[in-house]
This record gives structure tokens, C-alpha cells and sequence, in this order.
């Protein structure tokens, strides 16, 4: 990235710029929209799967809000082949305990 008196260059790793940005005050203003909901940008064949991998596949989100996702239909290309639950994910159980206190000796 370069700054320039009226904004900001960015550049990809081989130095072609990409995208400019104007400065209004002491700030550059970005355009950003939100994508779109679907998930086959998380999909890899199209086709179903199981709600653990999908459970992966959206950043380890809980099981509950992916049953609401499917039985709401809020997503195009969620598509789950069995919603039976095979225990825990053990990321999310590391993720989730806490440390124990230090101890004074």
C-alpha cells in the first residue's frame, strides 16, 4: 500500500495496484458491501454433507444456529445429508476452557 496526497494505492504482491481509496479529512473512505448469503463459497463439490463438517466449514458455529439456517432455508446451497450430531467438536471444547488459576508458591 502507498499513500498519495489524495488517498491510498493498494497493491497486490507484485506491485499492480488494485485499488484506490480517496482521503476525506484525516481518513480513507472504503465502499465495502456485504457479501451475498450463500454458502457455496464454503461448499466444495455441491453437493450434501454432514452438519459436523458444516459446522467447520462456518467458522465452528453453533449446531443450533445451522439447524435454523436449514430449517428456515436462509442459505441457497446448505444442503446436509444427516443431521445427527457425533459428539462434540474438540476445537470448540479447547476453545472453550478456561485455564486454571495461577497458584502462589
Amino acid at each position: 500500500m502507498s499513500f498519495r496526497n489524495a488517498g491510498a494505492i493498494f497493491n497486490d504482491p507484485s506491485g499492480h495496484a488494485f485499488l484506490f481509496r480517496k482521503i476525506v479529512g484525516t481518513m480513507y473512505e472504503l465502499d465495502l458491501k456485504p457479501p451475498a448469503m450463500s454458502a457455496f463459497s464454503a461448499c466444495s463439490h455441491n453437493r450434501p454433507t454432514d452438519l459436523a463438517t458444516w459446522h467447520r466449514r462456518l467458522g465452528h458455529v453453533g449446531m443450533g444456529s445451522i439447524k435454523t439456517l436449514l430449517s428456515k432455508h436462509l442459505i441457497d446451497g446448505l444442503d446436509v445429508m444427516s443431521k445427527k450430531i457425533a459428539g462434540m467438536c474438540e476445537d470448540c471444547i479447547l476453545a472453550n476452557r478456561h485455564a486454571a488459576p495461577l497458584t502462589r508458591s
